[in-house]
């Protein structure tokens, strides 16, 4: 090998040998110091070779601090030697610890900076390791978990970072657009069929009554079309019976009713009122018949029987009253409360029916008078009726009644005075009430808790939309609960 240039003194034969290799010596040469040169920005013990710089895996996954090698998948800086798993469990309020270390060629000291979406951080860092302490919150937002995520900095500026996220807290209470229906309504029914969807039907859009119905479906938080009633219809009723089959039953300008067959997704004639009624109730005794009590047209109470499809009277109440409310008691009787005259004059006068007689009898009044009003069956099977209006006074006192003893006796107020609200018992044997509206703010878009444990209420996750009078609440399969009113439908996780 000639290692020198050719000269004077190199004969011809070898000065021809020696142009030939004289570029070899330059190109290792050149070669050498490239490698001396990026030889300064390789790995170090400890980090991840030819990897983005958070995809080490972390110690807790079963594998030791990445130790890596040279090799060519560029200039390394800034790695991790340890990092956090991607997911992590926690239960409601309990504790994780992460740690995270990294280091550059210098061992310069690094910083740290950790950030988490929810709950609170704890953090202690040296100069290549950092320790946080996550404490977490007592829910979790619906369907969102916690992230996280770390930043590394060098003195020279680089940065690296890396993200993960935790789960394990239940949902918190409040509640989550389900989209908009197929059609806006209101005054319309919403009923929860056996399958778990919920059937709504009917109602108003501005002028005009609607003969459409849609179907929710809670698995997949969308809503479809089904068949359509015959009769276009608002202000009416519907009443899921023993067959699985809805009844559907009047409205402000109908006498007819209808029964829709799930299995089909089909309307079907049945028998018809006396007479024309809206703002009236339905309720469903244990014989498996239909009581139908009230409404705007001073009608009589009629009962439905499904086995002959026909509708008959059943005695007469003391009063005409409609914007009441209807409960059945354990007892099988039927409790109705308070509600207006056909003048408008709110009532405080209660009454019982007895399905075994077909007959009507008085029980003890309201401590206050009211309509618009809410009246939820207890698991105690005390009857709590909540709010409404009484004249021009939106109320917020609530009243409890005891079938066993006949008597009301007051319980904890609302937090704010509320009228054509909505409420619903919970799993949890609590009561849910939301919505309304007063005199002072409008539309409300507020949620309360009632605890019959304790007498009192408080307030839970407000509505995303102040929705209008008129919606309708249904309580799931799993506990949560749909309200529907206008062009959409919100769902309450408790």
């Amino acid at each position: 090998m000639l290692l020198q240039p050719p000269g004077e003194d190199t004969p011809t034969a070898a000065r021809s040998l020696a142009f030939r290799f004289w570029p070899i010596p330059h190109a290792l040469l050149m070669v050498g110091l490239l490698a001396v040169l990026s030889g300064c920005g390789t790995q170090g013990p400890g980090e991840d070779p030819g990897t983005s710089p958070d995809a080490g895996t972390s110690p807790d996954a079963g594998t030791s601090p990445d130790t890596g090698t040279p090799d060519a998948g560029g200039v390394r800086f800034l790695s991790f030697i340890e990092k956090p798993a991607n997911t992590h469990q926690v239960e409601a309020g309990g504790e994780l610890t992460f740690q995270v270390s990294a280091r550059d060629l210098q061992d310069s000291p690094l910083r740290f900076t950790w950030t988490a979406s929810l709950g609170t951080l704890a953090v202690t860092s040296g100069p290549s390791v950092s320790r946080a302490t996550w404490k977490a919150p007592p829910c979790l937002p619906s369907g969102i978990p916690v992230a996280f995520s770390v930043r590394v900095a060098s003195p020279s500026g680089v940065a690296i970072s890396t993200e993960f996220s935790a789960v394990g807290p239940p949902v918190c209470p409040g509640w989550t657009y389900t989209g908009f229906l197929v059609s806006v309504r209101e005054e319309h029914t919403a009923t929860l069929l056996p399958s778990g969807k919920v059937l709504v039907t009917g109602g108003r859009y501005k002028f005009s009554n609607l003969a459409s119905a849609e179907l929710y479906d809670p698995e997949t938080n969308t809503w479809s079309s089904t068949g359509s009633l015959a009769t276009a219809r608002s202000g009416h009723t519907a009443t899921l019976l023993n067959s699985g089959k809805v009844l559907v039953t009047g409205g402000y300008t109908s006498a007819t009713s209808e029964l829709y067959d799930p299995a089909t997704g089909t309307w079907s004639p049945t028998g018809s009122l006396a007479k024309e009624r809206g703002g009236h109730t339905a309720t469903l005794l244990r014989s498996g018949k239909v009581l139908v009590t009230g409404g705007h047209d001073n009608v009589a109470p009629e009962v439905y029987d499904p086995e002959t499809g026909t509708w008959s009277p059943t005695g007469s109440t003391g009063v005409h009253r409609d914007d009441h409310t209807a409960t059945l008691l354990p007892s099988g009787k039927v409790l109705v409360t308070g509600g207006a005259t056909s003048s408008s004059t709110p009532l405080a006068t209660a009454e019982l029916y007895d399905p075994a007689t077909g007959t009507w009898s008085p029980t003890s009044s309201l401590t206050t008078g009211r309509m618009n009003h809410t009246a939820t069956l207890l698991p105690s099977g005390k009857v709590l009726v909540t709010g409404g209006i009484f004249d021009i006074v939106i109320l917020a006192t609530a009243e409890l009644y005891d079938p066993a003893t006949g008597t009301w006796s007051p319980t904890g107020s609302l937090f704010e005075g509320r009228t054509y609200h909505v409420a619903t018992l919970l799993n949890s044997g609590k009561v849910l009430v939301t919505s309304g509206f007063n005199i002072d703010n409008g539309h409300l878009n507020s949620s309360e808790l009632y605890d019959p444990a304790t007498g009192t209420w408080s307030p839970t996750g407000n509505l995303q939309w102040s929705f209008h009078e008129d919606m309708t609440i249904t309580l799931l399969k799993s506990g949560k609960v749909l309200v529907v009113s206008s062009d959409r439908g919100e769902v309450y996780s408790p």
